[in-house]
């Protein structure tokens, strides 16, 4: 990252990271968060929820009441691997939805089963109308013209792509030796944004390094935090996928170097 302007910086940070659906900007959340843990001991549970609750409410996403409906699922298993083909094959619709929109393809299914990863994730969204909330797409069980359909302009769209569900399997046996604290915070992090399990982040400084790096950061960075910031303050209304990663981009640029004077 040395010796580059710091817009160049971020949005290289932002191109390898985000990972919305082919032909859509990226998503965020417009409910408020119900987050749910299973197979975890409770006082750890306990603190998973509350510590995933309490960034989502610094960046302006609303937490639901006790004993609401989980829409954020983290389940702990002693093999991930095992744990997300039993999901799959118990519960297939609830990762591939036959719903345009809504999640990636039977191939990053298989990768997320398959993964070797300490923490794997799926993520459910919906394109709506940023003004009724209304789906602006056919949902199962819709006859024709039940969506409220594409407006706006050649510019902008009044379309909005919203998070619906997402479920993160937590491998215990892969994450030992990693604290709760800073797997609360990865987990955080995957949970309030569309995050590439592929992405390449070694040259960052962001919690996504927790299982890769030569050290182990303590829990979301600045950086990260400026990222997750940006996605909810951006204005997402470009019709173009680019321009909307874009936008989040120059929030996130102009946040950083008005936070800790960077200019590269």
């Amino acid at each position: 990252m040395e010796n580059r302007p710091l817009a160049e910086v971020v949005r290289a940070f932002v191109d390898e990271v985000a990972d919305p659906l082919p032909g859509y900007g990226p998503a965020r959340w417009d409910r408020k968060l119900c987050v749910g843990v299973a197979y975890l001991r409770p006082p750890l549970a306990r603190f998973m929820v509350e510590r995933v609750g309490q960034i989502a409410r610094e960046v302006g996403v609303d937490s639901g009441n006790p004993g609401c409906r989980p829409n954020v699922l983290i389940i702990a298993a002693a093999d991930g691997e095992a744990m997300a083909r039993a999901l799959v094959n118990a519960r297939s619709g609830l990762f591939l939805t036959h719903v345009t929109g809504a999640n990636q393809n039977r191939g990053d299914l298989e990768a997320f089963q398959a993964s070797e990863q300490a923490v794997r994730w799926w993520h459910i969204t919906l394109p709506v109308n940023a003004y009724t909330g209304q789906a602006a797409v056919r949902l199962p069980g819709q006859g024709p013209g039940a969506s409220s359909g594409e407006t706006g302009s050649r510019l902008r769209t009044e379309l909005q792509n919203d998070l619906q569900r997402v479920i993160i399997v937590v491998d215990f046996n892969a994450a030992s030796g990693t604290g709760i604290g800073p797997l609360s915070d990865y987990v955080a992090m995957v949970a309030l944004a569309q995050v590439d399990p592929e992405a390449e982040t070694s040259q960052y400084d962001t919690i996504l390094n927790l299982f890769d790096g030569p050290v182990a950061p303590s829990g979301l960075t600045d950086w990260d935090r400026s990222y997750l910031q940006a996605l909810y303050d951006a204005h997402l209304d470009q019709r173009q996928p680019g321009a909307q990663l874009e936008a989040v981009a120059r929030v996130m640029a102009r946040a950083r170097q008005g936070s800790t004077g960077e200019d590269r």
